[in-house]
């Protein structure tokens, strides 16, 4: 057998491989919804708002490049088209569907504290109201979508 230093050959021995999995419960009218958060960063806190039909968590990232998450969210609490921030910017991801559930993955770089917001647009399986026009511009502009908690909530 041998053995072989992989950081004598500048491989990045962090956690980078190495996956928290996080399960939260959400209490709501429709019933009781368990969601999966998978990820190679922790995270601090998770929040969800109703008034909002959003989730949030705020996160700590470790790593530099391809910090990696994954979630797996009962599509009978969220389903429809998802929103996903990264500090108040929208970014992409895949997502996935099954029978039963929405699996999204996402990838982004940067260390340090981050709060991810995701929102969809059904909710306990009822579209969500869409804006009747009127929207924020400036807002929108600011938020770099429409679709954004904050320019939702204006």
């Amino acid at each position: 057998m041998v053995s072989t230093n992989l950081s004598a050959f500048g491989v990045d021995e962090s956690f980078r491989e190495v996956g928290f999995v996080n399960k939260y419960t959400i209490n709501t009218d429709g019933g009781n919804f368990e969601y999966t958060f998978t990820a190679n960063f922790n995270v601090l806190s998770h929040t969800f708002s109703a008034d909002d039909k959003t989730l949030q968590f705020s996160i700590q990232a470790i790593h530099a490049k391809e910090n990696v998450a994954e979630l797996i969210i009962p599509l009978d609490l969220f389903d429809g088209k998802f929103t996903i921030l990264l500090d108040g910017k929208e970014i992409s991801a895949g997502i996935n569907k099954t029978s039963e559930s929405s699996i999204i993955s996402l990838v982004f770089d940067g260390k340090g504290e981050r709060v991810l917001d995701i929102t969809a647009t059904k909710y306990l399986g009822v579209d969500m109201p869409k804006s009747n026009g009127g929207g924020c511009l400036i807002a929108t502009a600011a938020f770099d979508s429409e679709l954004a908690p904050q320019v939702q909530f204006l």
